[in-house]
């Protein structure tokens, strides 16, 4: 599918850059100075674009709706697969290929045992639904052994979790619609599985974690689902991306054509500063920001929250049935 001519993309923005902080618009003749700046002025105003200030008559900042895209998420129950042949290893990981698909993204962290040996392995990447990567040298195992992982209620969030946008909702086995899972604190969560651990089944309940963090990566995060799903679960929710930066593999910015002007502004606003010639971007920045988030505002408001009708003037009817005649001891009245 082509890309609508109109937008601003890497490109573009490299060179109205360079223009502004007084370079050559020929991107061939930038110095390796010169293109480390253009990228910083680049990637500065895209993140204030991405997490703008708070504009004037608003409490909070404003959260694209076109960063809250609708996802699914499997809470999975235990597993219980097949390996295909022995797994590789190339340190400092092996990968495991199973003979079904039996693996979800969510399974990043979780313990993986071989049946043979009893070994454990931590599943450290998800490549699809029959190859992972766990941390350690597992080419040992025995060829066609079957794997297990518990399930102990706790599932990854995908690597551009940047935070829960709405509830998860799944297909309930006991109604016809959809059930929404209510979210919690964790200590809730740690309260409820203290109290029984062992109870699993359709999940009732969820909280958002933090995982562990040692600085080697980004900080990732995680649900805690109560009860611990006894299968798998589809779960249907909206969260905010994280967006990557701007360069020559993601060369489109988030937002369509409509937010692009805004964009540049921010990034005009950074070149401003870097400067220090107060040329009005800052202000231009702000006056776009402002029709941005409102054209946001009105693409993801529906176009009606039901009906709110006058009821001035309207009588209650007494009886709800097909006569209503009203009489006290056989009496009419």
């Amino acid at each position: 599918m082509s890309e609508p001519t109109l937008i601003l993309a890497y490109d573009s923005l490299r060179t109205e850059i360079a223009d502004a902080l007084g370079w050559t618009r020929t991107s061939s003749k930038w110095t390796a100075s010169q293109i480390a700046v253009i990228d910083k002025m680049m990637q500065s105003g895209y993140r204030r674009f991405l997490f703008p200030p708070v504009l004037p008559g608003e409490t909070v900042p404003h959260k694209w709706s076109f960063l809250e895209p609708v996802a699914e998420l499997v809470a999975f129950g235990d597993l219980d697969g097949t390996v295909n042949g022995t797994p590789s290893y190339s340190s400092p990981s092996s990968t495991v290929e199973a003979t079904t698909s039996v693996f979800y993204p969510g399974m990043i962290g979780q313990s993986l045992v071989f049946d043979t040996s009893g070994n454990s392995y931590v599943i450290a990447g998800y490549t699809s639904g029959t190859v992972v990567t766990v941390t350690g040298d597992a080419s040992g195992e025995t060829a066609d052994d079957g794997i297990t992982i518990t399930a102990n209620g706790d599932c990854a969030l995908p690597d551009d979790f940047g935070s829960m946008s709405s509830d998860f909702y799944c297909e309930s086995s006991n109604s016809m619609s959809r059930k929404r899972i209510e979210r919690r604190g964790v200590a809730d969560i740690l309260c409820l599985r203290a109290e029984d651990d062992d109870l699993t089944g359709e999940p009732d309940y969820f909280a958002l974690a933090p995982k562990t963090h040692t600085g080697a990566a980004g900080q990732r995060q995680q649900i805690m689902f109560y009860p611990i799903p006894d299968t798998d679960y589809t779960l249907s929710y909206r969260y905010q991306i994280l967006r990557n930066k701007i360069d020559s593999t993601y060369t489109y910015p988030a937002g369509t054509e409509a937010h692009s002007e805004t964009i540049l502004a921010a990034m005009m606003s950074e070149c401003s500063k870097y400067i220090r010639e107060d040329a009005g971007e800052e202000a231009r920045f702000k006056e776009l920001l402002y029709a941005s988030v409102r054209q946001d505002q009105l693409l993801d408001s529906p176009d009606s929250y039901g009906y709110n009708g006058n009821t001035r003037g309207y009588v209650p009817r007494r009886h709800c049935g097909d006569n209503p005649t009203i009489t006290y001891n056989g009496t009419v009245i």
